[in-house]
C-alpha cells in the first residue's frame, strides 16, 4: 500500500494474549513469532521501510522486548499512525484492515502505555491466527506470500546450483547465499516453495 504515515504500531489485542498462544510467548510477544520467512516485525519493516517501528507487548516483556529489537516498546508515537495486528501480520492479506491515525485516542495511548490489549478500531481478519496451531496452519500460506519481499531482504539466491545435491522444481527454492547444503540432500520443491534462511545447515 501507499505509505501516507509517520509510524506503524504493530499492538497486540486480547487474543493475541490468550493462552492458546503459550508456550512461546512466555518470553515473547505475537509478534516475534515466526511464519513463513519472517517474524511479524520483520514482515512489517520489510514492508513499510520508511516508517518508524513501535512494539506493543505486555509489561513484563517491554524492557527485554526494547532490547532485543532496538524499538520504542509501549511508548505514544509522534506524527500519523498505522495501526497494524500482531495476529494478522503473522500471515499478511490484501483484505488486511488497515487504519491510519493522525493522533492516537487518549484511551488507546492508555492502554498502549500501560501494556494492555489494545482493542483493533477495525474488525481483525477471521483467518488471522488466534492460537498457536493456527499459526502453524498459516505457515505454508505465508511462506508463499513471502516470497518476494524475502527474495529481496535476504538476497537470496534463485535457481541455485549445489553439487550432488538433487532439487525438485528448483524455481521454488530460495536460499540465503550463506547457508550450506550437503551432498545428498533432497530438496522437494514441488509442492511448494522451499526458504533457506541466513546460518542454516542441512546435511542428510
Amino acid at each position: 500500500m501507499a505509505q501516507s504515515f509517520d509510524n506503524v504500531l504493530l499492538y497486540e489485542d486480547a487474543p493475541a494474549r490468550s493462552k492458546k498462544f503459550l508456550p512461546l510467548t512466555y518470553t515473547r510477544s505475537v509478534s516475534e513469532l515466526h511464519t513463513g520467512a519472517f517474524t511479524a516485525i520483520e514482515r512489517v519493516q520489510t514492508l513499510f521501510r520508511e516508517a518508524k517501528i513501535y512494539l506493543h507487548t505486555r509489561p513484563e516483556l517491554k524492557e527485554a522486548t526494547a532490547v532485543r529489537h532496538l524499538m520504542p516498546v509501549n511508548e505514544v508515537p509522534v506524527g500519523t499512525t498505522l495501526l497494524v495486528n500482531a495476529r494478522e501480520s503473522l500471515s499478511f492479506d490484501p483484505n488486511n484492515h488497515w487504519h491510519v491515525f493522525e493522533e492516537l485516542p487518549y484511551e488507546m495511548c492508555h492502554l498502549l502505555q500501560s501494556g494492555e490489549p489494545i482493542e483493533p478500531p477495525e474488525p481483525v481478519r477471521e483467518d488471522a491466527p488466534a492460537a498457536l496451531w493456527e499459526v502453524v496452519h498459516a505457515n505454508a500460506a505465508a511462506i508463499r506470500a513471502d516470497l518476494e519481499p524475502w527474495s529481496i531482504v535476504r538476497r537470496s539466491i534463485e535457481r541455485p546450483q549445489f553439487p550432488h545435491v538433487t532439487i525438485v522444481s528448483p524455481e521454488n527454492l530460495l536460499v540465503h547465499p550463506d547457508a550450506k547444503i550437503g551432498a545428498g540432500v533432497v530438496l522437494d520443491c514441488s509442492n511448494g516453495p522451499i526458504i533457506i534462511e541466513s546460518g542454516v545447515r542441512i546435511f542428510p
